[in-house]
């Protein structure tokens, strides 16, 4: 996987676990500020997993770390939703 060097500003420094759920929870908190609903209620299951498939695909193919970073972030949280959606 070739990354361009130009573009890194996804700093590379000691993380732990709880910083990155902290970081994924927060980022979550923020997307669905602009919405009056979440979509986790409404679509299936399959939908969520498809997301997660492709966000994964995504990051497979990311051609820089910042990107990658992105995708892995957003793997997560499609991830988390799928969860959450089969609790309810």
């Amino acid at each position: 996987m070739a990354f361009q060097k130009d573009e890194q500003t996804v700093e590379k420094t000691s993380v732990t676990f709880k910083s990155l759920c902290d970081e994924l929870a927060q980022l979550q908190i923020d997307k669905q500020t602009g919405y009056s609903k979440s979509p986790i209620d409404e679509l299936p299951l399959d939908v969520w997993l498809a997301q997660v498939q492709i966000k994964a695909t995504r990051a497979k193919y990311a051609t820089t770390r910042d990107k990658l970073y992105d995708e892995l972030r957003d793997t997560a949280i499609y991830a988390l939703l799928c969860m959450q959606k089969m609790s309810a």
